[in-house]
């Protein structure tokens, strides 16, 4: 059983949202003891002078679908590797792989290898995997195939049930207005399924009603949905709303003016959940002429945003750590407050934080450690350290 000490660092208390001077024990991928003494335990294989920096929990990010030209659909495992390395080296220590519009075959093969992977690789961390389609409204399809969007189907669900089992969660974004969607998000509550609204054009009242069956939480607040009006509210107006559905937002100040993602954060600072939804671009230089194939879907990189060949945004090029630094400065909150948004949040409603999205002893060891200006110096997931 390997064993790391870190000392004299600043650890970040996530109930108390304030920084603390205390020593932390990684035993065997875990946080066995924080304490303020500074004694080294006995058998330790490494001991980690963390003086002047801050230790806060490592990201989760529960809506990407890739970066460095790879995604969560088709790769080979050592791709795959490679994809989460790059999230770790990013602060991210628990990815939900995030499917998107495909048949139902490559959809299910997708999640056979991320399975596959997450149970024969301790250093891959995944909670969950998110689909992202193809239950989605074709008025806001955004970088989906239109010609493969469904009606939702709680069958195919059960089939990738068979294959998440117990210890792999699963969530699926749907459209409300959608036939069938009401007894679908009803069937998923009670199967354990999470259901997001997502890529739908449907009124509030719809909206709130799919909440009040069971649907937690808003895909990317504010893209693909209707927007807010004074006198017609929309799914804006409900994920700003309702109390039981947790907006994510996509931070770059792209997706959406930083004046919004600000009012966002201040009409919901206990529920908001930031997210990258990244795509196959980010982790790349900042170069035009980028052409990717996301679902299907040709997409170019010209001045650092990534669009369909009409001028439909087609996810990001953002990580979790530059999202918490924004949502910082967008927002004008403090650093504390912004980093709850990505750790504590995110674990809360995907039911996970009992095991990661704090640096508490008995939890998986995800942690990064920054430097100056929060700058992130190294990760830890699961005790295993990037950079």
């Amino acid at each position: 059983m390997s064993k790391i000490y870190i000392h004299s660092g600043k650890v970040f208390n996530s109930e108390c949202e304030v920084f603390e001077n205390k020593n932390i024990l990684v035993a065997d991928g875990k946080i066995a003891a924080m304490d303020i003494t500074g004694e080294v335990p006995a058998g330790c294989d490494e001991v980690i002078d963390a003086s002047g920096k801050y230790i806060t929990p490592a990201y989760i990010d529960i809506h990407t679908h890739g970066a460095l030209k790879l995604c969560f659909q088709r790769q080979t495992k050592e791709e795959y590797k490679t994809l989460f390395t790059h999230y770790t080296n990013t602060g991210t220590a628990s990815v939900f792989p995030t499917v998107s519009t495909d048949t139902y075959e490559s959809i299910l093969q997708a999640t056979k290898d991320l399975c596959e992977l997450a149970r024969t690789d301790a250093s891959v961390n995944i909670d969950c995997i998110h689909f992202e389609g193809p239950y989605l409204s074709h008025a806001k399809k955004g970088a989906h195939r239109p010609e493969l969007l469904k009606n939702p189907e709680i069958d195919f669900i059960k089939k990738a049930l068979e294959i998440t089992g117990d210890d792999i969660k699963l969530r699926v974004t749907v459209a409300p207005e959608l036939d069938g969607a009401f007894d679908f998000i009803k069937e998923c509550t009670r199967l354990g399924v999470m259901t997001a609204i997502g890529h739908t054009n449907t009124d509030f009242e719809t909206a709130r009603a799919a909440i009040s069956l069971g649907a937690n939480s808003f895909i990317h607040t504010f893209n693909a949905m209707s927007p807010l009006g004074h006198r017609d509210p929309g799914v804006v107006g409900a994920a700003l709303y309702c109390e039981d559905g947790w907006p994510e937002l996509i931070c770059d100040g792209f997706h959406v003016d930083k004046v919004a993602a600000s009012i966002l954060y201040h009409a919901r600072p206990d529920n908001l959940v930031l997210v990258s939804d990244s795509i196959q671009a980010a982790g790349l230089p900042d170069i035009e002429g980028y052409t990717f194939g996301s679902a299907g879907m040709e997409v170019t990189i010209t001045g650092g945003q990534a669009r369909l060949k009409d001028g439909t945004i087609a996810g990001s090029r953002l990580d979790m750590h530059r999202a918490v630094l924004n949502l910082s400065e967008f927002a004008r909150i403090p650093f504390e407050r912004a980093i709850i948004c990505a750790t504590k949040h995110p674990a809360v409603l995907c039911g996970i934080y009992g095991k990661t999205g704090s640096v508490e002893v008995g939890k998986r060891a995800d942690f990064n450690i920054l430097g100056e200006g929060y700058k992130l110096l190294h990760t830890f997931a699961a005790g295993k350290q990037a950079h």
